[in-house]
């Protein structure tokens, strides 16, 4: 829940202040599904104070729309109790800019706070709803419970250690390879058939043998059991301790971030950590995927993975399902995605950063026997050398979109610092 207080001086009416404000907060509110409370309209502090006291739920955010001079006390007495990211809402009337700097400049000392000074409306409200997307982003990656089914892969150095995910509140479900595999094994042929016959009408190619595709499906079923067991909404998986097992979970992969259930590759908590904020911050599905060169004089970056959320490809019928490359068998995705702008990026250190780039897709699906087999080229609008230096690890997120002014306010909601190579 948000909470929204229309602060005004005791010199001007309710009514008055009400209707400047009710008006122009109506044409501004989108919430991008975090519910807003209208909390009322306040020009005494102890007035103020008992409302605040009310309050039937502890709020993720505030929104403190400053209508007049004079309301300095009041907005530092409803920041301070509820101790969460607060947006001022101004404007040129009434001294609300000139209050709204004094408040922004001291409640900024103690918590998160933007100022949103209103002058083209559609801009405000884009900013407006930014700061939703921002705070619903937050409480996602706050309340998800992330299963990981073994361990980090033993080449992931920046997952060493990691037991949880530093300040943020999200859980971490620690599950042995066996279960999945014996989930695998009690999953019958029969459970694989409306989903085999789906996937033959989806793809415009497939390389692969039906026992192939079954056994993907049986590994989705066999996640999806555990997902529902300990009531996950992400996973990371140590995927290439199945291979000696005869399939993968590429396609399994690709089902569930089809459905909304983050799923990550290799154990990387990194990764699944940034591919549930992107999801939530870009309000659309992410791709995980490797590095695999760079062109510092095209300035150009190539990514590649063998899984990917078949929403996000441009063409389902120019996608081929094929082998995993690394293995040749079992099955994964070659596919192409959409030649647009996109944002990479990922955190490191103690879950105490982000590093991300924007840039454009100019080429994919490349058909390159050497990487895996979802491929896609971006040109980057920072040096991709800088970028090769300062990225926190391996794996990226791509993101649909330019993200960049979402992942900034992320990062100052939560006290991350976050890094733009340029």
């Amino acid at each position: 829940m948000v909470y929204q207080y229309i602060l005004h001086s005791p010199l001007e009416s309710e009514i008055s202040a009400k209707n400047r404000w009710e008006p122009v907060l109506k044409s501004l509110s989108g919430n991008e599904g975090i519910p807003l409370k209208e909390a009322g309209c306040f020009s005494e502090k102890e007035q103020l104070e008992k409302k605040l006291m009310t309050a039937t739920e502890k709020p993720l955010a505030m929104v403190l729309v400053i209508a007049s001079g004079g309301t300095e006390r009041l907005a530092q007495t409803a920041a301070t109790r509820a101790k969460c990211p607060v947006l001022l809402v101004c404007d040129h009337q009434k001294n609300s800019l000139a209050a709204s700097i004094e408040i922004h400049a001291e409640i900024k000392k103690h918590q998160p706070v933007k100022l949103l000074y209103i002058k083209d409306r559609e801009k405000a409200r884009t900013e407006f709803n930014s700061f939703f997307r921002v705070i619903h982003a937050l409480e996602q990656v706050n309340l998800s419970r992330i299963g990981i089914i073994g361990e980090p892969s033993h080449w992931l150095l920046t997952s060493d250690g990691l037991n949880g995910f530093g300040s943020f509140q999200t859980k971490l479900e620690k599950i042995p390879i066996r279960e999945l595999l014996e989930n695998f094994e009690n999953i019958k042929d029969a459970e694989t058939k409306r989903k085999l016959e789906s996937i033959r009408k989806t793809y415009g190619k497939i390389s692969v043998s039906d026992k192939s595709l079954s056994d993907s499906i049986k590994a989705y079923l066999a996640i999806k059991r555990i997902i529902e067991k300990y009531r996950l909404n992400a996973i990371t998986i140590k995927c290439f301790d199945l291979l000696e097992h005869g399939f993968t979970a590429c396609m399994a992969m690709s089902f569930l971030n089809d459905e909304g259930l983050t799923a990550g590759c290799e154990g990387d908590l990194h990764a699944v950590f940034s591919m549930i904020a992107g999801q939530h911050l870009g309000a659309g599905p992410v791709w995980m995927a490797n590095p695999s060169s760079i062109d510092p004089e095209e300035n150009t970056l190539t990514l590649a993975h063998c899984t990917i959320a078949s929403n996000m490809l441009d063409n389902l019928q120019q996608a081929d399902l094929t082998t995993h490359m690394e293995s040749d068998i079992s099955t994964a995705i070659s596919g192409p995605l959409k030649k647009q702008e996109v944002t990479v990026f990922r955190s490191g250190g103690r879950f105490e950063e982000i590093c991300a780039i924007k840039g454009l897709i100019i080429d994919t699906n490349m058909n390159n026997q050497q990487l895996c087999r979802t491929q896609a080229v971006i040109k980057s609008e920072s040096p991709v050398s800088k970028w090769l230096e300062q990225t926190p690890g391996n794996h990226q997120v791509l993101v649909y979109g330019d993200i960049r002014p979402l992942l900034k306010s992320f990062c100052e909601f939560t006290g991350l610092k976050y890094n733009e190579p340029g």
